[in-house]
């Protein structure tokens, strides 16, 4: 990455751009490269796990993954690959300042998917067991205190990354 970060850079700089306006137009034009691929990878993966995959599902006799895909779980976890282009090219932007704020966006990122991502996982799990059990009373009072855990661990992991602490 950084071969092809100091190359572009070069050729810029061949254009006649100075050192420092050749790494602002790198990174500005790499950025918007890599937002538009990843806006790209979210459309495309949300397509298919709302379009795809419910055909999938509804050709299974079980209903756990019914209450899945109802609960879009399977539509949140494709929210990580965009994260995961960005994650895995933003290295190739020349600023070191862009990137820092690129990393620690992505870190926020991945975090807000998470938590996202494990909400609809819970509130699966509670309508399973509502199938299942026929009542909501018992385990209602679990899923919520997950949920605020789970909320609580997510603000303070958000707020340590800005604060540029480690959160384990």
């Amino acid at each position: 990455m950084e071969n092809l970060r100091n190359q572009t850079v070069q050729i810029l700089e061949e254009y006649g751009f100075s050192n420092v306006w050749a790494i602002v137009v790198q990174s500005v034009i790499t950025f918007a490269i890599i937002l538009a691929m990843a806006w790209l990878i979210d459309k495309l993966a949300t397509f298919i796990m709302r379009r795809t995959v419910p055909k999938l599902v509804g050709h299974t006799a079980t209903q756990w993954d019914d209450i899945f895909m109802e609960n879009l779980v399977f539509a949140k976890f494709a929210h990580f690959l965009p994260g995961l282009l960005v994650l895995s090219s933003y290295n190739v932007i020349a600023s070191e300042s862009l990137r820092w704020l690129i990393q620690t966006l992505i870190s926020t990122y991945f975090i807000v998917v998470l938590i996202l991502f494990l909400n609809a996982v819970l509130n699966a799990i509670e309508q399973l067991y509502i199938h299942i059990k026929g009542t909501e009373i018992a385990i209602k009072i679990y899923i919520q205190l997950a949920k605020v855990i789970l909320y609580s661990l997510g603000a303070v992991a958000i707020i340590s990354i800005f604060a540029n602490k480690k959160f384990y």
